[in-house]
């Protein structure tokens, strides 16, 4: 197998964004309609006729409105990434290192810089109810170690944070996504050794664990400038 390559979320990940995205919609809409409606102001002559009227709906019209704008974004970018090859969610390895992107930002990790890769599984007493239990990770700056928990959306620049979920396949069974972590940590970490001893070949690697999605292979933009070949030197030496 040959570098680079693009990783792209599991696409029952993918679905199941948009669905939820879906139901987050439903609900602001169905709000909306009880408390934002254009029917319950008609009956006004005013906003203010209605704030005099109803003034402790305030609170929950300005919800309605966010809970409708926030589901439709994640509607929208649900979408684009199901249909589109998720254009904001993907991870990139390539023989200088790794780009990670989702929502909110683009990082890109070299190999050189960044500590041993690993697995790391958060118990429900180290994590909020929303935080994604297993992921892979790694310091930007080369410590051994990764302490302490970040939320879900999290990106940090100074720590690779893969959400293990998103990208790999663990299957229905208790321990099997933390498994495929550990794999997936383990071929990411080999590579990473490889490339700090001068040793990675991006034209022959070793294929990635079975738990991640079918990788795309990408042309390398990084490929060193070919050699002049002898005719061409002796042109150049002879002003030709």
């Amino acid at each position: 197998m040959r570098l680079p390559l693009k990783f792209l979320p599991r696409m029952s990940q993918l679905i199941a964004d948009a669905v939820g995205a879906a139901i987050m919609l439903g609900f602001g809409v169905d709000f909306f309609s009880d408390y934002a409606s254009p029917a319950n102001f008609a009956r006004y002559s005013g906003f203010f006729a209605w704030f005099r009227a109803n003034p402790l709906d305030l609170p929950f019209m300005l919800g309605s409105i966010a809970l409708l704008l926030f589901g439709l974004g994640w509607l929208a970018v649900a979408v684009i990434n199901l249909v589109s090859n998720a254009p904001f969610n993907y991870l990139i390895v390539d023989r200088t290192g790794i780009t990670y992107r989702n929502f909110w930002r683009e990082n890109r990790y070299a190999w050189t810089n960044l500590g041993p890769i690993q697995p790391l599984r958060i118990t429900a007493w180290q994590g909020r109810s929303s935080q994604r239990r297993d992921w892979i990770v790694a310091d930007a700056a080369g410590a051994e170690k990764i302490y302490g928990a970040a939320p879900f959306w999290s990106n940090a620049a100074d720590t690779l944070r893969i959400p293990a979920r998103v990208y790999l396949g663990g299957g229905v069974l208790i321990g099997t996504l933390e498994l495929a972590a550990s794999d997936a940590a383990g071929w990411l970490e080999a590579l990473r050794q490889r490339a700090r001893e001068g040793q990675l070949d991006a034209a022959d690697i070793p294929p990635p664990p079975a738990a991640f999605r079918a990788p795309i292979a990408l042309a390398d933009t990084l490929e060193a400038p070919a050699t002049p070949s002898r005719a061409e030197n002796r042109g150049v030496t002879n002003g030709e």
